[in-house]
Protein backbone atom coordinates (compact mmCIF):
# COMPACT_ATOMS: atom_id res chain seq x y z
CA UNK A 1 0.00 0.00 0.00
CA UNK A 2 1.29 3.50 -0.82
CA UNK A 3 0.46 6.79 0.90
CA UNK A 4 0.98 10.15 -0.80
CA UNK A 5 3.12 12.57 1.23
CA UNK A 6 4.44 16.03 0.46
CA UNK A 7 8.13 16.80 0.83
CA UNK A 8 10.33 19.82 0.28
CA UNK A 9 13.27 19.57 -2.11
CA UNK A 10 16.67 21.15 -1.55
CA UNK A 11 15.67 24.24 -3.53
CA UNK A 12 12.46 24.79 -1.52
CA UNK A 13 9.88 23.47 -3.99
CA UNK A 14 7.22 20.99 -2.84
CA UNK A 15 6.79 17.54 -4.40
CA UNK A 16 4.44 14.61 -3.76
CA UNK A 17 6.03 11.23 -3.02
CA UNK A 18 4.56 7.75 -2.71
CA UNK A 19 5.59 6.19 0.63
CA UNK A 20 5.13 2.48 1.36
CA UNK A 21 2.84 1.70 4.27
CA UNK A 22 2.58 -1.56 6.18
CA UNK A 23 -0.86 -2.83 7.17
CA UNK A 24 0.00 -4.47 10.53
CA UNK A 25 -2.95 -6.87 10.47
CA UNK A 26 -1.82 -8.32 7.14
CA UNK A 27 1.99 -8.27 7.61
CA UNK A 28 3.58 -11.63 8.47
CA UNK A 29 7.15 -10.27 8.56
CA UNK A 30 8.34 -12.27 5.52
CA UNK A 31 10.48 -9.41 4.15
CA UNK A 32 9.25 -9.79 0.56
CA UNK A 33 8.45 -6.07 0.35
CA UNK A 34 12.03 -5.25 1.35
CA UNK A 35 13.61 -7.61 -1.17
CA UNK A 36 11.31 -6.59 -4.05
CA UNK A 37 11.44 -2.83 -3.39
CA UNK A 38 11.96 -1.00 -6.72
CA UNK A 39 13.97 1.83 -5.12
CA UNK A 40 17.62 1.69 -6.20
CA UNK A 41 20.18 1.33 -3.42
CA UNK A 42 18.80 0.82 0.08
CA UNK A 43 15.17 -0.38 0.17
CA UNK A 44 12.51 2.19 1.07
CA UNK A 45 11.03 -0.28 3.55
CA UNK A 46 12.90 -2.55 5.97
CA UNK A 47 11.64 -5.47 8.05
CA UNK A 48 13.03 -5.57 11.60
CA UNK A 49 12.66 -8.54 13.89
Amino acid sequence: MLDSVEAETGNGSRITLQRPTVVPGRCIGCGLCEYKCPVSGEAAIRVQA
